[in-house]
């Protein structure tokens, strides 16, 4: 069982791409206000030390068919969601932990990690096997043990595991990654 993957022989994104994804980034064009909560997180309470934290979720903007014809040919030939996520740490520090909604495997290429602290944890939850499936929330940490934490770099492919619950601590900034949803491992 592999929990993420640093993927050092796919290639780089070429510049249009990255001139495309600071246009979002600078015009705010992803068409969503960063700040606000998603309704589908309303209800969700989140608890650190017993006591309730705020905390960040992640907002996907596709790019263009151009940039999924590439990560097709370059990075996995059966990717979807293929653009750019961000999540503001303006909401809270953490993304909380989950499970994602609809793929088994996240195909990351951090432009900023949102912050210098900012580190990606996998947990496991007390009682709780370690590879959960989709769609799990866990909301209160001391029920959660710590895998795995890594500080990815900026600038190189990773694959996450995301059947694990997982999150991101110390967010300050706005994280902002190229992404890919994949179901299938060929790496």
């Amino acid at each position: 069982m592999w929990i993420y993957k640093i993927l050092e022989d796919l290639p780089t994104p070429p510049d249009r791409f990255f001139d495309l994804a600071n246009k979002h980034i600078q015009e705010k064009s992803w068409g969503v206000d960063l700040h606000g909560l998603h309704k589908k997180y309303e209800d969700r309470v989140v608890l650190k030390d017993g006591k309730q934290v705020g905390f960040t979720f992640h907002y996907y903007q596709a790019l263009n068919e151009d940039f999924t014809n590439w990560c097709h040919e370059n990075i996995h030939p059966e990717a979807f969601d293929c653009g750019i996520r961000f999540c503001d740490g303006d909401r809270g520090p953490y993304l909380a932990p989950h499970t994602d909604i609809k793929r088994d495997i996240a195909i990351m290429y951090l432009l900023d990690p949102g912050g210098e602290d900012a580190k990606t944890v996998w947990y496991q939850e007390h009682g709780k096997d370690l590879v959960r499936g989709r769609q799990v929330h866990a909301n209160d940490f001391s029920n959660l043990d710590v895998v795995e934490t890594i500080k990815f770099p900026t600038n190189t492919w990773v694959a996450l595991n995301t059947l694990i619950l997982h999150g991101v601590e110390n967010v300050t900034g706005v994280r902002t990654a190229f992404q890919l949803s994949a179901n299938k491992d060929i790496w």
